[in-house]
């Protein structure tokens, strides 16, 4: 199967955790561990042109706040989570274009732009290397599965609309093509009516695990975290 490691930055200003250079660094290590045949990467990527943005501001919700409260060490308002929310709720939209793009590729990987910041070696976390992206692609690619592997910390079990939902680490996707624009529309189904209902902005976290818990996609939990197992533990 064919392979496309898909990836995006939209600037925020003011935010705390990160430089945009260094962040641009970790993009090109995943560019350089995928290979430039297996790698789309949108940046600059204005927010104005993230779906829910347009949404919201449709509907007068722009200043909607977020629906967790934001970590003060790495967003220095809520504001600004609640736009960084906005971000992360456009990766199936991203995936969608890249597919738009290249009309032969089977299967569609989202990696966050970051992703090689991940890991505490220190605490028994393995971080995540070049290494470990590019036998993640070589497996894909030689595997034939049908259905949509999805790493993840917890167990199934009950969705919190205000707290934490790791049933789904986030940020890693693999989605095939047969799958991807089926998970594009039902995706922003549940978020919109999250948004509607609890009149916050989410974390993307909570919208996929209510995809899974409402819809019949054939997610294929796997047990990972926030590190190298999200690649290494992948099943093929």
């Amino acid at each position: 199967m064919r392979v496309k490691v898909v990836t995006a930055f939209v600037p925020i200003e003011g935010m705390l955790h990160f430089k945009p250079e260094q962040y641009h660094a970790y993009a090109d290590s995943i560019e350089r561990a995928a290979g430039p045949l297996r790698f789309r990467r949108y940046n600059p990527f204005p927010l104005e042109e993230c779906w829910l943005y347009g949404w919201l501001d449709t509907r007068g919700w722009l200043d909607l706040p977020p629906a967790t409260v934001a970590a003060p060490d790495r967003y220095p308002t809520s504001a600004h989570f609640q736009r960084s929310n906005i971000v992360q709720h456009n990766r199936t939209t991203w995936l969608k274009l890249a597919a738009d793009e290249d009309r032969e590729c089977d299967v569609f990987v989202w990696l966050d732009y970051a992703l090689l910041k991940q890991g505490w070696k220190w605490d028994g976390h393995p971080g995540v290397e070049e290494r470990h992206i590019t036998e993640f692609l070589d497996k894909i690619e030689g595997s034939n599965f049908q259905d949509i592997p999805f790493p993840g910390i917890w167990e199934k079990g009950p969705i919190n609309d205000k707290g934490d939902n790791w049933r789904f680490v986030g940020s890693t996707h693999v989605i095939p093509r047969k799958w991807l624009y089926f998970v594009d529309t039902f995706y922003k189904i549940e978020c919109r009516q999250f948004i509607e209902k609890n009149k916050t902005v989410p974390l993307d976290l909570p919208i996929w695990a209510y995809l899974e818990q409402k819809t019949s996609l054939p997610f294929r939990w796997y047990s990972a975290n926030h590190d190298a197992t999200q690649l290494t533990a992948f099943p093929g």
